[in-house]
């Protein structure tokens, strides 16, 4: 199967037509200015939203001494996200 270069402004208008070939097999490489930027392409079967549970054993961001969140990678520390918000009082 040969794969169809069109440009990135043709894709946009013909997007819903472009997602019926593709649904029938038909792959594209999406070129800006004639450099080649994406693919489009139809997703394989049984590839959708993660079942329940999927993330069971990847690794978890630590608690830091100070309470904050480290970066499980880096150990760089993220801050706690405060609410702020102001109270008024409506005339009675």
């Amino acid at each position: 199967m040969d794969i169809e270069e069109i440009g990135a402004f043709e894709a946009k208008t013909r997007l819903s037509e472009l997602l019926e070939k593709v649904g029938r097999g038909h792959v594209y490489r999406i070129t800006k200015r004639g450099k080649p930027v994406a693919e489009l392409r139809a997703v394989p079967a049984g590839a959708g939203r993660p079942t329940f549970g999927a993330d069971r054993g990847l690794p978890r961001m630590p608690e830091t001494a100070r309470g904050c969140r480290a970066c499980a990678w880096c150990g760089t520390p993220i801050p706690k996200l405060r609410m702020t918000y102001t109270v008024r009082r409506v005339a009675e």
